[in-house]
């Protein structure tokens, strides 16, 4: 009930391991950033997922949108 977890910075072989364990099924792929060559990528995608998902409860004002300008 509105809770998420959110991963980043997964490395293929953990990937791989949550989905054998069906951790991926119950977390969702959607919530699952692997690790990126750009510096802090992966983390700042994790962060724009958990603005998109707080964002029905947060104004224009949630320090998260600031965080995340130009992230990808």
């Amino acid at each position: 009930e509105n809770r998420h977890l959110i991963l980043a910075g997964v490395r293929h072989e953990v990937t791989a391991t949550l989905e054998r364990s069906g951790v991926v099924e119950v977390v969702g792929e959607q919530n699952i950033f692997g690790s990126q060559r750009k510096w802090f990528g992966s983390m700042n995608a994790a962060i724009s997922r958990a603005y998109d998902l707080s964002s029905k409860e947060h104004d224009d004002t949630c320090p998260l949108e600031e965080l995340t300008q130009g992230a990808s």
